[in-house]
């Protein structure tokens, strides 16, 4: 990670520049004041000023260091100091005092902290640990003794963080002989008064300081890389900073406030997707439907054809930006619908089918996607508009009258399922539809009626995605003051990473959450993947009471678990009571007792966590990091050829075949046990169907996930039983030529119908 600092540019030729001085440069320019674009998406930087930020420390918690940590240790410096010797930091309750305390004491000063008020004093002396402390309110009258006394003779130096004129003179007076006065504060047209005849003899020196170099600001962060001390801040969104300058002005702000800038993804009314290079000079619904699926980002659909959706998919083969992938049936095509939305960059899919016989043939398929939340969008071709409501019968239909069979049944597996019609903005409700499966995470079910198709409609404007769900910044204070009472009294946490967690965290904002936390950590079987398997916390997979008998020991002797994003089903129950559960779930925190606290979405409330001063497990238990005694048990490599063929050795060749960018995909029942015991390389995905369990998926799912994600392998493990429930796709894998890869286990049927024999009892 990059940061643009304060200064901008920089000449680099002056004397300043060559002595590393660059905030001095004549020529600078400054981040904000001379530059714009520090409050947008982009900003422009000389390369020479930019800082690099160590992978180990967010965002969150560089900002402070980045202006106030870099500023007070650039004082320090000034200062001349050696460990051991005292420096005064007056104004120490604010934020550049606390960060100027912290630095002191990193870099082995004995510190006197000068501010004002018993919860400063507590703060600074409990918290920070600082060495004296003075309250420079209370003992105004008597200040300089009292400091003299209290530090042996004076500070060897003292840095005036404080923006008032008089503890300035007073400083002055009270640092020892040959002592150091640092400026960093600015009064308002402050003048300072000092006995001069006092500051000549015993050679006391004043000096300002403005801010460090980019060299001096890595300096400040590997410093606080190495030493980890408590920053004293709080994240505010940009919304707040009217109050934000409020509590300043009425010095009610402990440490400093970081200003969470809201990114293009997160604003209301935002573009999606790509600008299609399909638009054609005259629309219709057809061609409409073509261009938005572009623009989504679909690079492939799924089709089963049927007389009501021809004239539909003519209009889509329009766009030759688009692929039509004919499956071999409809329950297929959803099934790849699934494995494509799970797998694409745009992480979302589309089907094509029929009316009625075509649509309740893929509802099993979608029920599925529904229960992933996948992002499944089934286009139904239909009857024309005016035979609804009619009384004659039409083919494909139940013999029934009423046409609103398969918009209703739709309904329960869908977030909208709508028909369109032509004296209803046909246009506006099919955009409103594709969002809502967008907004939403979940399949949404369109019928177009033959004589729509062609219907003609205005050239598309982008879509536009709403503001997504907002976490109120007060909420997310009671959601982390509520987790932080659970977490400060644990002393054997567990972290468990369930389903939820795939699509609504980044991969750096789970890991910057379990890194913070430090404890072990747990995934459940179709949370596989999600946490690098070769994370030093990561201790494999927990599957109640069926799980491997180390992991089951570590999660049943915790005090707490900390949920991620976990769904809790039958097939995961443990025996007995469990510890606490503290979940951070889709939109909100549940808390072990049953209660929520929401709205706060989970990755706000991930980064909450990342940001505060919690003290991570790693820290309680002196540095370690897992209480497992065992490592989770892997398939053993060591196997010989020249022994006979046996399932650790078929899965130790699966294992081996792994590639980054590979895509595992287990189908339900037998594999799914067998792939937890493989180990993931780097970069590979795991992906199985574990709540609707619907056999037969994996293998069309297969054929969509190698579509979506060309550029690696997706490699089944299928039982015989479920292999032939929708065998057929393997033709459409042949005809694709794809890049799968499929270990067909034989059971000899399903195997969940084979009798055991047990011997008889005596």
């Amino acid at each position: 990670m990059i940061d643009i600092k304060w200064m901008n540019d920089t000449c680099g030729s002056c004397e300043f520049c060559d002595d590393g001085d660059q905030p001095l440069c004549p020529s600078a320019k400054i981040s904000g004041y001379t530059v714009n674009g520090t409050f947008q998406q982009y900003c422009v930087c000389k390369a020479t000023n930019a800082v690099r930020i160590p992978d180990e420390i967010s965002l969150d918690e560089a900002a402070p260091i980045l202006c106030a940590g870099v500023t007070v240790y650039k004082a320090l410096k000034e200062s001349n100091l050696k460990p051991g010797q005292i420096v005064a930091v007056i104004g120490a309750g604010g934020g550049l005092g606390t960060l100027a305390c912290q630095y002191a004491k990193a870099l082995g000063y004995r510190v006197l902290a000068l501010s004002a008020g018993s919860s400063k004093e507590a703060m600074l002396v409990k918290e920070i640990g600082v060495d004296y402390f003075v309250d420079y309110i209370a003992s105004q009258e008597r200040l300089i003794p009292e400091v003299q006394e209290l530090t042996g003779g004076g500070p060897h130096a003292a840095i005036v963080v404080a923006s008032v004129e008089r503890p300035i003179g007073q400083a002055i007076q009270y640092i020892r002989p040959k002592g150091t006065v640092v400026v960093v504060g600015l009064p308002k047209n402050a003048i300072i008064k000092a006995d001069l005849f006092s500051t000549v003899v015993k050679q006391k020196m004043v000096k300002g300081s403005y801010v460090g170099s980019s060299i001096e600001t890595e300096e400040a962060l590997e410093i606080y890389a190495n030493n980890r001390f408590r920053i004293q801040y709080q994240i505010s969104s940009l919304e707040e900073l009217p109050t934000v300058f409020e509590k300043m002005e009425q010095g009610k702000m402990q440490g400093r406030t970081v200003l969470k800038i809201p990114s293009p993804e997160t604003m209301v009314n935002c573009s999606i997707g790509i600008s299609p290079k399909f638009t054609p000079s005259e629309y219709n619904m057809g061609t409409l439907l073509a261009s938005r699926l572009e623009e989504i980002g679909i690079r492939d659909y799924f089709v089963v054809p049927g007389d009501f959706n021809l004239t539909l998919i003519d209009q889509i083969l329009k766009n030759a930006n688009l692929r039509m992938v004919g499956c071999c049936n409809e329950l297929n095509a959803g099934y790849a619908a699934d494995g494509y939305s799970r797998s694409s960059p745009a992480r979302t899919a589309v089907v094509f089918v029929t009316f009625m016989v075509g649509g309740l043939s893929l509802l099993n398929a979608i029920a599925g996607a529904y229960s992933e939340r996948l992002r499944v969008i089934v286009i139904s071709g239909a009857p024309p508009s005016d035979t609804f409501g009619q009384d004659d019968l039409i083919h494909h239909t139940t013999g029934l009258k009423e046409r609103d069979q398969a918009i209703r049944m739709f309904e329960h597996v869908t977030t909208a399922s709508v028909r369109l019609d032509p004296k209803a903005d046909p246009a506006f409700v099919l955009d409103q539809a594709l969002l809502r499966c967008l907004e939403k995470s979940l399949p949404v079910y369109i019928e177009i009626p033959a004589n729509i198709v062609e219907y003609p409609c205005d050239a598309p404007k982008s879509l536009i995605l709403q503001q997504p769900q907002v976490s109120l910044p007060s909420v997310l204070r009671d959601t982390l003051d509520l987790f932080n009472s659970y977490w400060q009294d644990t002393q054997s946490p567990v972290i468990l990473v369930g389903p939820l967690a795939r699509h609504s965290l980044t991969r750096d904002t789970l890991l910057s959450l379990i890194e913070k936390l430090g404890c072990p950590v747990f995934c459940q079987p179709d949370a596989k993947s999600i946490v690098p398997e070769v994370h030093p916390q990561f201790q494999g997979t927990f599957w109640g009471s069926i799980s491997d008998s180390a992991c089951l020991d570590v999660m049943m002797g915790a005090d707490l678990w900390v949920g991620i994003g976990t769904r809790s089903t039958d097939y995961n129950l443990v025996k007995g009571p469990i510890p606490p559960l503290i979940d951070l779930s889709l939109d909100h925190l549940r808390a072990p007792n049953g209660s929520l606290i929401g709205p706060a979405t989970m990755a706000d409330l991930s980064e909450c966590i990342v940001a505060s001063n919690l003290t991570s497990y790693c820290m309680k238990s002196n540095g370690s990091a897992s209480h497992a005694e065992d490592p989770p048990k892997w398939i053993d490599m060591q196997t010989s050829i020249s022994q006979p063929l046996t399932r650790a050795g078929i899965l130790k060749e699966i294992q081996s075949l792994l590639q980054p960018n590979d895509t595992l995909i287990a189908e339900t029942g037998d594999s799914w046990f067998n792939a937890q015991m493989i180990k993931l390389p780097p970069g590979v995905d795991y992906q199985m169907q574990m709540l609707y369990g619907s056999i037969g998926w994996a293998l069309p799912a297969t054929l969509g996930s190698q579509l979506a994600r060309p550029e690696g392998r997706s490699i089944l493990m299928i039982g015989d039983g479920s292999f032939q429930v929708t065998a057929q796709e393997l033709s459409t894998m042949i005809r694709l030529k794809t890049n799968s890869v499929i270990f067909l286990f034989n059971n000899m049927g399903y195997r969940i119908e084979v009798r055991v024999s047990t011997p008889a009892l005596d």
